[in-house]
């Protein structure tokens, strides 16, 4: 699973624009009047293009994104010390937690369910491990068998207690990540409030991306999904409609230059994924594409086929470790 200090999704196209405010109008003599703004969330370029030439409307608009955007990045961060996460991993209990919060812990449990653990929010003691491990001997071995055995033992989903008075942990030693979800959660909640104000052409880039209606062309927004191996060749272009893209890949963040030790843990045995190069989910919702991105890099083929079936409008393409491509599932037509 991914830790929020990354090069994050670079095996997807980014598209955006200008930083900060006021917001900038891509036009020109033919081209369809655009909005952009950018910034940064969680470690990650974020951005939101708006089609449309109604600027104040726009600009109101997507401020508001931007500060519910830093409002989640409050509680999932865990690069900030005020943030939820972190007073829960520091404290082992977090009480009355807000509900973002909670809603977003109870789709990491049910989505750690639906995948036989291979999606786990508690994979944190492990990227502490090989972070550590990698700050003091730079190249090389991994850790030892046995510090990582002493890691995984701090791993399991099912000893995160929730109830009604808090979230916390049972057994010493854990810690949680949510970069694995947190991201495609907040890509969610941007658009939900861009659709509820009437926006229809709207592409979301908040580390996931998520297509709101159609390009003020007329046609589907586009995303490709570049070759790992080859990073200015592109693999697949996808039309997305009302649908998020989520990619995780080990390039993400390498532990050392090899890439042998990479941020996406397998839960099951403490160790780098390698089944895939990288792992891109479309679904109507960024939340789980985002998740399930993640808990795919660690799963067999068969695995994948199994949840894809259980999820409607799920499709996913794994770029295999000989560069080949394997396409899962069947998108909605857009």
């Amino acid at each position: 699973m991914r830790n929020s200090q990354l090069d994050r999704r670079r095996f997807l196209t980014i598209i955006a624009g200008t930083l900060g405010w006021p917001l900038a109008q891509a036009a020109g003599p033919s081209a369809p009047a655009m909005t952009t703004w950018r910034g940064v969330l969680m470690g990650a370029e974020v951005s939101i293009l708006v089609g449309g030439a109604d600027q104040p409307r726009t600009a109101a608009a997507v401020r508001d994104c931007a500060a519910a955007a830093q409002r989640l990045e409050g509680l999932f961060s865990l690069q900030r010390p005020d943030s939820t996460i972190a007073h829960l991993n520091a404290h082992g209990i977090v009480a009355d937690p807000p509900a973002d919060f909670r809603a977003l812990i109870a789709t990491a449990q049910s989505l750690s369910a639906l995948t036989d653990g291979a999606f786990d929010a508690t994979v944190q003691p492990l990227w502490r491990l090989y972070s550590a491990h990698f700050a003091r001997v730079g190249n090389g071995a991994g850790p030892s068998l046995a510090a990582v055995a002493a890691a995984r033992a701090c791993v399991d989903f099912r000893r995160l207690s929730i109830d009604d008075t808090g979230i916390g942990f049972t057994h010493g030693g854990m810690a949680l990540t949510l970069n694995g979800i947190a991201q495609g959660y907040i890509t969610d909640q941007i658009a939900d409030l861009l659709r509820a104000r009437g926006f229809t052409q709207v592409l979301i880039n908040m580390g996931e991306h998520y297509a709101l209606g159609d390009h003020p062309s007329g046609r589907p927004w586009q995303l490709a999904i570049r070759d790992p191996q080859q990073p200015l060749s592109v693999l697949k272009t996808l039309p997305l409609r009302d649908a998020a893209l989520a990619t995780s890949g080990g390039d993400g963040l390498r532990f050392d230059t090899a890439g042998r030790f990479h941020h996406l843990f397998d839960p099951a045995t403490g160790a780098s994924t390698t089944r895939y190069l990288s792992v891109s989910v479309s679904h109507p919702r960024a939340t789980l594409a985002d998740g399930l991105s993640t808990a795919f890099s660690a799963m067999s083929i068969s695995a994948i086929r199994r949840v894809v079936a259980a999820l409607p409008g799920t499709q996913v393409w794994l770029v295999l470790p000989d560069g080949g491509l394997t396409t899962i599932g069947q998108a909605p037509t857009v």
